[in-house]
């Protein structure tokens, strides 16, 4: 199997087990961003790439924060730092993993974006639990969703929104 198939399995595996974690609102956002994020990525726009991914991000995180009812605007300074936070630390893990398989083209380009825009949202959600007072947010990840998905069970995630 080349290095771009591999890719796009790895990408397909981990995308169902982050989705299983979100609300159905949340994972139709981050789809959405995700998916802008991989074309963006995967093909060479010659620096737009990185301007349209980074707009990208942080609408969403911004329709993430407005969904979880933390309004961006209102919570500024929080949702900045939840924000920076989840960039930094996602890209990170993330960069650092793909960096152990060499030889990634366009797809594995494309397939990175989905994944860090998905992660970004993940981790963006539970730092906007961290950095706002206990109850604030109203929606948030469930994780043990995602870890029934990962060993191969069925997702048991039922609607969250009223958590």
């Amino acid at each position: 199997m080349n290095v771009d198939k591999a890719a796009i399995k790895l990408a397909i595996a981990m995308g169902k087990a982050a989705d299983a974690g979100f609300p159905q609102e949340m994972k139709d956002i981050v789809k959405k961003h995700a998916i802008v994020a991989a074309i963006a990525m995967g093909f060479p726009l010659f620096g737009i790439d990185t301007i349209v991914y980074i707009a990208t991000l942080w609408l969403m995180y911004k329709k993430l924060a407005e969904m979880a009812r933390v309004p961006f605007g209102e919570n500024l300074i929080k949702n900045i730092i939840a924000g920076v936070l989840t960039n930094f630390l996602i890209a990170l893990i993330v960069g650092f993993v793909l960096d152990l398989i060499p030889g990634l083209g366009w797809v594995g380009a494309a397939a990175y974006g989905y994944l860090v825009m998905t992660f970004s949202a993940i981790g963006f959600i539970n730092f906007l639990t961290m950095v706002h007072e206990n109850g604030k947010v109203k929606q948030q990840y469930d994780f043990n969703a995602s870890i029934n998905v990962l060993k191969g069970g069925e997702s048991q995630l039922k609607d969250n929104s009223e958590i």
